[in-house]
């Protein structure tokens, strides 16, 4: 029979398997502050080329279609925090009297890097939308407005679509536009309308600073047809990019764009609240996770201790070194440290690596050493014993030589660095490790993470084949520029999203700013990592040893006999 602590952990697991990233996103939403955009009329003329190249292949859509440019507008990101620009180009068809606004999408996880809304307004003052690879993240919307989303492939569906979703009964199209003054107008009144629709079913709130979402079901279905669309819409785009025999130039321009735009945002420092915040979420997170696991008070506190000590390693050699935006996080099964550095040499990222377990062992050594001739140092609840013991195992069990941990990443610094092929293989050899100790263990850590580890295995082979073309291209073209060249030209990575790719040239990036380790480097380092990983070994194996010749000498004669003769007459072997 399952103990209730095992079955609650059970449920927890197959919760987090089937609903993690609806209840992530549900966090997030939560921590969202948000306000309405100040919408301003630019000029054209002011934008950086970056900007026209990815509105460029969509604005020539709607030229060949009848459109008119009218109004370029700009607006700040409804995110509190967020310093992003967005900008709007406003087109006009005078044939059919339809409203089209291309807007870019700057910000990390896009699935496109601009696209196009379609808007018909009616003599009544209503109004027809149609968007496209976002209905299921609109709860809810004002009266006046009539909204479609079909989940099209491209700019000329979605724009035939439109054509149909405005013959709406009783409706009169109105075919008059909007001045530079009226479209700025429009729009600060629609985003209003559209907050107000949501607080009416209670799924935001006005605050002193402007919005936020309320903790409600009607936010979790939000969050939930959020993920559900966003994975609608990335295969709807994997399968229109694996279906083109052949791109535009345009197309190849407007998605490298978007790409860079993405890198850009991943590489902007994230603010100290922020930071805050998601250690404070991911350590309440972490304490219940371990809870439902049955840790006493006291261990969860060890536990919390021995793995901040863990990170503090980190985060101080990242600091010494110069690394910028650092910051610690809890996982299900451990913590996290994160920090960025635009050019690193192989050393300090060993150091960095090594600093993290170091500490605890180096500490775990010295408890336990100070005990044995002064016993009086020790508590006599034994907590500190405790630490030293839990200090060791999971800093120990850390410099295995196993991808994610950091003995693994040590290897990875010191042999694999410029080995594509053997960094996937590395990385495949980890997984099946994984694999065998979670049947073995029976752990449900285990188990999260061999799936989390799982579903990194076919980005981590993009990565290896990525780094191998780059190997046969010249040096210039090991930059940012080369690496999504190749991402929006290869058939290869066509099935990719544009957010994957985004993700797969930042490790890259990763790999290739890294300086290649010096022979010196990899003797001494493979060195140092093997003096704190081969005792503990030896020590476990004469342990074993001595403990089954100990079984051996309490035999009775007899059966001492029985096997000496079993062993001398009968072989385990044919010869």
């Amino acid at each position: 029979m399952f103990t209730f602590g095992e079955l609650s952990l059970f449920i927890f697991v197959l919760v987090v398997l089937r609903y993690g990233l609806t209840l992530f996103q549900f966090i997030i939403f939560l921590y969202y502050k948000f306000r309405l955009p100040n919408y301003i009329v630019i000029d054209r003329d002011t934008l950086d080329k970056h900007t026209l190249d990815v509105i460029k292949p969509l604005e020539e859509f709607l030229i060949s279609e009848g459109f008119v440019f009218h109004t370029m507008i700009a607006h700040d990101s409804v995110i509190i925090g967020n310093e992003q620009k967005f900008h709007i180009a406003y087109y006009y068809n005078p044939v059919n009297n339809v409203h089209a606004f291309v807007e870019t999408r700057p910000f990390r996880g896009a699935l496109e890097a601009a696209n196009i809304s379609y808007e018909t307004f009616y003599v009544s003052k209503n109004v027809c939308t149609t968007i496209n690879g976002e209905i299921d993240s609109v709860p809810t919307t004002p009266k006046y407005v009539y909204i479609f989303d079909h989940y099209l492939s491209s700019s000329k569906e979605s724009y035939k679509a439109h054509l149909n979703d405005r013959n709406i009964e009783n409706e009169v199209v109105s075919k008059e536009t909007f001045t530079q003054d009226g479209i700025v107008d429009y729009k600060n009144y629609d985003y209003y309308n559209y907050i107000e629709a949501f607080k009416s079913i209670g799924i935001a709130k006005s605050t002193e600073y402007g919005y936020r979402f309320v903790p409600s079901l009607a936010l979790w279905k939000l969050a939930s047809g959020y993920i559900k669309g966003y994975k609608k819409f990335s295969k709807i785009l994997q399968n229109k990019q694996q279906g083109q025999t052949e791109q535009t130039l345009d197309d190849t321009q407007s998605q490298a764009n978007g790409i860079l735009t993405q890198l850009e945002v991943m590489e902007k420092p994230k603010g100290e609240s922020n930071k805050t915040l998601w250690f404070s979420i991911s350590l309440v997170a972490f304490i219940a996770f371990f809870t439902l696991l049955g840790l006493s008070i006291v261990d969860m506190a060890l536990l919390v201790i021995v793995l901040l000590v863990h990170e503090l390693g980190h985060y101080l050699a990242m600091r010494f070194f110069g690394y910028t935006d650092t910051s610690i996080f809890f996982l299900p099964f451990g913590a996290a440290t994160i920090g960025k550095k635009e050019r690193r040499r192989a050393f300090e990222e060993y150091i960095v690596f090594l600093a993290g377990p170091l500490p605890g062992i180096l500490i775990g050594i010295g408890i336990i050493v100070s005990n044995i001739g002064y016993s009086d140092l020790m508590d006599e609840e034994g907590y500190l014993q405790m630490y030293a013991v839990m200090s060791l195992v999971i800093n120990y069990i850390n410099l295995l030589p196993i991808y994610p941990l950091d003995g693994g990443r040590i290897l990875q610094t010191l042999l694999l660095l410029r080995h594509p092929k053997g960094q996937f293989l590395f990385y495949v050899v980890s997984l099946g490790i994984l694999i065998v100790a979670m049947i073995w263990m029976q752990d449900p850590i285990m188990l999260i993470f061999v799936v989390l580890l799982g579903f990194g295995l076919k980005q981590s082979y993009r990565i290896s084949q990525l780094l191998q073309t780059l190997s046969k291209r010249e040096h210039s073209e090991m930059n940012k520029e080369g690496i999504v060249n190749i991402l929006v030209k290869d058939e290869n990575y066509s099935k990719e999203t544009l957010a994957s790719k985004a993700n797969i040239a930042k490790q890259v990036l990763h790999v290739l700013q890294t300086g290649k380790p010096s022979k010196v480097l990899v003797v001494f380092g493979l060195c140092v990592y093997l003096l704190f990983l081969t005792p503990p070994l030896i020590v476990a194996f004469v342990g074993i040893h001595t403990m089954s010749n100990s079984e051996y000498s309490q035999l009775a004669p007899e059966k001492k006999e029985k096997l000496t003769t079993h062993s001398t007459d009968k072989p385990p072997y044919k010869e």
